[in-house]
C-alpha cells in the first residue's frame, strides 16, 4: 500500500479525513478530543490501482472529574536506594493512575 488515510466522524456527522500517515506507520494519537463526544473512525489504505477500506470504529469520551485533594503523608528511601511515597488521595473520584514527578536539580 502507498497510503492509509484515516477517517472521522465527530457526534454522527459527515466523515472527514483526519490524517494521511505513511503505510509503516502503526500508531496514532488522536490529540484535542472533546468530553461527551461520540467519535467514530475508519482507515482506507490504497495505491494508485486500489482502495481497501476498514470497518467503522467508535468510542464516546468521558473525562472523569478531578480529584479535589492528594497528599504526599511519607517520603523514605529504602536500603536498596528506592523511594516509597505514600499518598492520600480522594476516593470519591475514580482516578486510573498517578503520575509523581521529580524535579532534579
Amino acid at each position: 500500500m502507498e497510503f492509509y488515510k484515516l477517517y472521522v466522524s465527530i457526534d454522527g456527522g459527515a466523515f472527514q479525513i483526519l490524517d494521511e500517515v505513511e503505510p509503516d506507520q502503526t500508531f496514532y494519537l488522536h490529540q484535542n478530543i472533546l468530553d461527551e463526544t461520540h467519535y467514530e473512525y475508519f482507515i482506507r489504505a490504497g495505491n494508485q490501482n486500489i482502495t481497501s477500506t476498514s470497518c467503522i470504529q467508535g468510542f464516546t469520551s468521558y473525562y472523569p472529574d478531578l480529584s479535589e485533594f492528594i497528599e504526599l503523608e511519607n517520603v523514605s528511601v529504602t536500603e536498596d536506594n528506592k523511594v516509597v511515597l505514600k499518598l492520600l488521595t480522594d476516593t470519591a473520584n475514580y482516578a486510573l493512575g498517578y503520575r509523581v514527578m521529580r524535579k532534579s536539580s
